[in-house]
This record gives structure tokens, C-alpha cells and sequence, in this order.
């Protein structure tokens, strides 16, 4: 329980934090630890104000985000590991706050897009993303095949590097895997895998000259 209460509550101060700019200063606290509406959130002009390199933070509903999913991942833990040993339910659970990493690095930007030098930082921060939630896949496969007696079994060593190239995918394709999710337009999502497949094809117009014949000089049959 303690180990629970310490969690969230250092956590709780971590999302305050986070929504100031890390500037305690702004944040007014009242005695509720849990009463973010008294706090000097930081507005997006101040945010440009306080850049300061490629990697300073550029929206707080991310980072708030990654921070509710480890406190999620380190309660799951605690309760659901630690106390009735759970650990294929665990493992489980772990999936899902994997994918409440990835959506976040979807949904926001957590560095300056324009700030971005050779390496894309938003790129590599839903690269690693991906690389860990299928960590946490690879951690439930474990966990059956622990439950099972089969934890020698030799396709646990492949799909413990499954991440690698997911991770590699995921950087090249987040531009487009980033719209799609913003937009929610799944045309331009196939369009842009497979260009070629879905591209409108435009009518052949051909314009009729005087006298019921065609561009070529071919006579049209009349009506």
C-alpha cells in the first residue's frame, strides 16, 4: 500500500510539474495534492519562449500521457505481480499501457517539429514506443510459456527481437502513421504505402470538333 501511495503521489507532482514548464513557481498548491486548476499552465507562446534546443519539451499533454501510463505500469506491478502473482494478467495489462504510449506519440508532438535536425525526434520517440510495447508482447509470451512449462522453446528467442525491426519500420513510416491518426483518413494512409495501387485514374476527354468528328478525324455515327 505504501509503495502504491508513493507512486501515484510522486507522480501526481511529476504531472504538475510537467504542465508549468517545471517551473514551481506556477504552481499554487492549496493543500490538495490532486488540484491541477490552480496551476499557471504555460501557454504556447511561452513554450516557444523557453526553447532552448532540439529536445526541449513541446507539449505537455504527452508527457503527461507517458507519465500516466508508467504509474498504471508500475501499480499493475505492485497489485497485480506483487500481491496475488499474476504474472500472464500482468503481462498483459503491460500491452495495454504500451499501447497508451504509443497513442500518445501519435496524438502529440513532444518535441519541436521545426527544431528537428537529421534525426527525428518525434520519429525516434514513437520509434521507441513501438520497440517497447512489443517488448511487453514478447514479456507475455514469456509469461505463458512460463505458465505452460515451455520456456525453453527456441521461437522465444526470435520473437524477443522482434522489437529491432518494428522499431526501424516505425521511424520511417511515423510522418504518415502520424496523419492518418490526426486525420483520420484512411485513403491518404493507403495512398501513401501503396501510391500506385489507389491513385484516381482521370478521364480520357477527347474534344468533339465541328461537323460530328472526333480529335482524330474520325466521323462520329450520329443519333
Amino acid at each position: 500500500c505504501l509503495g502504491a501511495l508513493g507512486a501515484v503521489s510522486l507522480t501526481v507532482i511529476s504531472m504538475r510539474m510537467v504542465r508549468v514548464g517545471n517551473k514551481l513557481g506556477r504552481i499554487n498548491f492549496t493543500g490538495n495534492l490532486f488540484k491541477f486548476s490552480d496551476d499557471m499552465s504555460l501557454t504556447d507562446e511561452e513554450r516557444d519562449f523557453l526553447y532552448r534546443h532540439p529536445l526541449s519539451a513541446n507539449s505537455p499533454g504527452y508527457d503527461v500521457a507517458r507519465l500516466g501510463a508508467k504509474l498504471c505500469l508500475t501499480l499493475s506491478h505492485i497489485v497485480v505481480l506483487g500481491c496475488f502473482q499474476r504474472p500472464v494478467l500482468c503481462s498483459a495489462m503491460s500491452i495495454i499501457f504500451g499501447m497508451m504510449l504509443v497513442k500518445a506519440s501519435l496524438a502529440q508532438d513532444p518535441y519541436f517539429p521545426e527544431a528537428t535536425t537529421r534525426i527525428d525526434a518525434n520519429a525516434a520517440a514513437f520509434s521507441v514506443a513501438m520497440g517497447i510495447f512489443f517488448g511487453y508482447v514478447s514479456s507475455l509470451a514469456a509469461a505463458v510459456a512460463d505458465y505452460y512449462g515451455q520456456l525453453d522453446a527456441p521461437v522465444l528467442r526470435y520473437i524477443s527481437f522482434v522489437f529491432v525491426p518494428i522499431s526501424i519500420i516505425a521511424y520511417k513510416f511515423h510522418p504518415i502513421l502520424r496523419d492518418w491518426y490526426r486525420t483520420g483518413n484512411t485513403k491518404t494512409l493507403l495512398d501513401s504505402f501503396c501510391p500506385a495501387a489507389h491513385a484516381e485514374r482521370p478521364l480520357l476527354e477527347r474534344p468533339l470538333l465541328d461537323g460530328g468528328g472526333d480529335a482524330h478525324g474520325l466521323e462520329l455515327p450520329g443519333p
